[in-house]
């Protein structure tokens, strides 16, 4: 009986080692991950600065605006402050 304990007592060591070590490499994937994501973040944001003069506020750049007609459905219209350019004119 005691050699049974002592069996499942390093089975249970070994896991709990190996869950831990699998923790570790979790956290640390995530940290890079989150790393990824602030440089995407900082681009974004740097790109955004720099076109805020030039993209259209109206359709906020995308040349479409979305109107409801008569029967209440929604359609996609060329914008008109932009000429369905998305640039400021």
């Amino acid at each position: 009986m005691v050699d049974v304990v002592s069996a499942l007592t390093r089975k249970k060591a070994r896991l709990v080692e190996r869950k831990g070590r699998i923790m570790d490499d979790c956290r640390s994937q995530v940290r890079e991950i989150d790393a990824e994501i602030a440089d995407v973040n900082k681009a974004l944001d740097l790109i955004k600065e720099a076109t805020k003069d030039l993209i259209c506020p109206v359709c906020r750049g995308t040349g479409n605006v979305r109107k409801c007609d008569a029967a209440g459905d929604m359609d996609d219209e060329p914008c008109s402050a932009c000429k369905g350019t998305g640039i400021k004119i």
